[in-house]
């Protein structure tokens, strides 16, 4: 007789203690008609609660990622060239100082 998983309604195996698709508990608490259990009662179980921060953290990161890579640049100081700044051989100073 196959077991479901009361969570996902995932097929369980004959000795499973947690369920494959999911991780939820199942030791003594299977149900045959396929249809999870929480699913009807409407119940929020940890593992939803786990999914629902998991996708914050992801939505949070990917828009801290899009925000820097979108920022606006300021332009760099071009520092010496080939022939050195002031100082540098090429400088006013002939690179004396």
């Amino acid at each position: 007789m196959a077991r479901y998983c009361e969570n996902c309604g995932a097929e369980l195996s004959e000795n499973a203690k947690f369920c494959s698709n999911c991780g939820v508990s199942v030791t003594g608490t299977a149900n045959d008609d396929g249809a999870g259990a929480a699913a009807e009662n409407g119940s929020f179980t940890s593992s939803d609660a786990v999914k629902i921060a998991g996708t914050v953290a992801g939505v949070a990161a990917g828009a801290s990622l899009l925000r820097w890579l979108t920022r606006p640049r300021r332009p760099r100081h071009p520092g010496p060239g080939p022939m050195g700044g002031p100082g540098g051989p090429g400088g006013p100073h002939g690179g004396r100082f």
